[in-house]
């Protein structure tokens, strides 16, 4: 029997914890727009029945836009200067992370266009399957443990 793989729930659970521990409480953030919302019926005047979610509607109205990474970090890292010039070209913004389960999909177009657009404005990013995965490349650019 294979073994059951952890949700990317269950991931970004881990990951929080270890984010917590390194970069600290106020230094990263989830932005929780994966969760499913409860939905309603309406029937409308021609007697066919449509789901609607306003839940959803009002959380876009307040400005959730769909694709968004699921964790940005604020703090630097810790690599030197000379370094980030060398690796990447620049000093970074921040972090964005894109977080999926192991064996999970690839990232729709919606995600890969604000990978890409926070990369235009100075963002590391990556997608990360797995929080294993997030940890590694987050000790490469310099989080470590305090």
């Amino acid at each position: 029997m294979k073994p059951k793989l952890p949700t990317e729930e269950q991931e970004l659970f881990a990951l929080a914890g270890w984010l917590d521990a390194v970069v600290g409480p106020y230094g990263w953030c989830h932005v929780s727009n994966e969760s499913k919302r409860p939905t309603r019926e309406r029937t409308k005047k021609d007697g066919r029945v449509v789901r609607y979610c306003p839940q959803g509607a009002r959380l876009k109205r307040m400005g959730l836009k769909p694709g968004f990474p699921d964790v940005l970090i604020f703090k630097e890292p810790r690599l030197p200067k000379p370094a980030w010039r060398f690796a990447f070209g620049a000093d970074p913004c921040g972090v964005a992370i894109e977080m999926k389960r192991i064996g999970g999909a690839k990232p729709d177009s919606e995600q890969e266009l604000w990978l890409a657009e926070l990369r235009k404005l100075g963002w590391l990013t990556y997608v990360c399957y797995g929080a294993d995965a997030a940890i590694l490349w987050l000790e490469y650019l310099g989080y470590n443990k305090r």
